[in-house]
């Protein structure tokens, strides 16, 4: 391996399972294999990150590091080869008191190169002295693990139970995973009575969500690690997936993200029931279609926020989403978030003046204007409501300017507008703006006349 000239190694930290060193490379190639660390008893990883540098501005090169192990410091066994251009490798170990690893380098160039190497204990004493759970096994129905077992438990066509081995040796390990679409839920049972964290079962119904246990003596066992997806995270450290876009009814499962499309008609969303405790699911709509909406739905007897509460809610408005999380125990779906678009914030509680051409059949859109303004109107008005457009919202209200060139005109409203106790003004005030208030009445889908001034 080229040039055998000295680097200059400086030890930068070092203590316990942790070291670090830092190699300057000033020569156009080099080598070294002295540095070694003992005594990384447990079963564990080995970590190792590097980061690469010139030594000089504009210069290059590189690094390539060997990493080797040993049990009695005579033979050596390459674990791996990695470059200090990436962001780190891991070696899996099984270690004893008198293990040693080393590694050697190679530089080109003249570089500057920091690189941390660490042990991450799973296993305590390490029972059999092996590392982390290798035995991988794919199971889509019930099954019995053994130790050092990886169980990817396919819950795709239904949930399932995985029973931990009865009473292994102390210390070792076993590792699920729920690798299933669907929601259904896992569950880890502990043998003979036992406990896993103090409880006889686990449950996840997340994809990709699972732990690695460690057994602890007489059938109790410890989680000392979890999983969970790596794709966008809900509370407490759940993911939740986009499925495709929904545009009927729908049967979400834990960890869906729905988007729902109701330029058909309406759609009805409609939660598992009973879930596992803490599933999260989010629903946007994400197109509206007239004046269709998102209805949310409990399954079986679960509610919404409060015992005895509602078993069902709308989304009415386009781009509104929320979030819920299900607590098992009350069979209560929490609303965590309601996602009301900053759009309709706007139009609902701001006024937003519109300047409407005069007309027999004046265009006001309620989704881009609250205030219609309409002046110098010239003719009667035959119909208020042919060119009324927009997707109103209950209680939105509306108001409506009139002003004639100094001639009366008559004013039909038309089947959208409705009077209360206020009647309709049927024609206007010469020279003199008349203001007609209306909310919408979405019990008769009408605008209905509260005020004339």
């Amino acid at each position: 391996m080229a040039n055998s000239s000295a680097l200059n190694i400086t030890r930068i930290a070092a203590g316990g399972d942790r070291a670090a060193l830092l190699i300057d490379g000033a020569v156009p190639a080099d080598t070294d294999t002295s540095d070694i660390f003992t005594g990384l008893s447990g079963a564990g990883t080995l970590v190792l990150r590097a980061e690469a540098h010139p030594a000089t501005p504009g210069g290059t090169g590189s690094v390539t590091i060997t990493v080797q192990h040993s049990t009695d410091g005579n033979t050596w066994t390459t674990l791996g080869t990695f470059s200090a251009l990436t962001d780190g490798a891991t070696y899996l170990k099984a270690s004893s008191p008198n293990d040693r690893i080393r590694f050697s380098y190679s530089v080109t160039g003249s570089m500057r190169v920091k690189i941390e190497l660490s042990s991450v204990q799973f296993g305590g004493s390490g029972g059999s002295g092996a590392g982390l759970p290798s035995n991988v096994t794919t199971k889509t129905t019930t099954y019995t693990a053994v130790a050092n077992d990886l169980v990817l438990a396919d819950t795709s066509s239904a949930g399932f139970t995985v029973t931990l081995p009865s009473n292994p040796a102390t210390g070792a390990l076993v590792a699920v995973k729920n690798i299933g679409t669907g929601g259904h839920t896992l569950t880890i049972q502990a043998s003979g009575g036992g406990t896993i964290d103090g409880s006889s079962t686990a449950t996840t119904a997340t994809q990709y969500a699972g732990v690695v246990l460690e057994h602890l003596g007489s059938n109790v066992w410890a989680i000392t690690a979890s999983m969970t997806t790596t794709g966008p995270q809900g509370p407490s450290g759940f993911g939740i997936t986009p499925t495709a876009v929904k545009t009927s009814a729908y049967n979400a499962a834990a960890g869906d993200f729905v988007p729902v499309d109701t330029t058909s008609g309406a759609v009805t969303i409609t939660l598992p029931t009973a879930p596992a405790d803490g599933a999260v699911i989010a629903i946007k709509h994400v197109i509206r279609g007239g004046t269709n909406v998102v209805t949310l739905a409990c399954g079986g007897s679960d509610v919404f926020n409060k015992a005895s509460g509602s078993t069902s809610g709308t989304l009415t408005l386009a781009s509104q989403g929320i979030l819920v999380q299900y607590k098992a125990s009350s069979a209560i779906w929490y609303v965590l978030s309601d996602d009301l678009p900053l759009a309709q914030l706007d139009l609902r509680y701001l006024p937003v003046v519109g300047a409407v051409m005069q007309s027999a059949t004046p265009s006001i859109n309620t989704d881009t204007m609250s205030v219609a303004s309409i002046t110098g109107l010239a003719q009667a008005i035959t119909s208020m409501t042919t060119n009324l457009t927009g997707t109103p919202v209950d209680g939105q209200s509306l108001i409506i300017r009139i002003t004639d060139n100094g001639t009366a005109r008559a004013i039909t409203w038309g089947a959208s507008f409705e009077a209360s106790t206020v009647a309709l003004p049927t024609t206007t005030v010469i020279s003199t703006m008349l203001i007609v208030g209306f909310l919408w009445n979405t019990a008769t889908s009408k605008w209905r006349c509260v005020a004339v001034a």
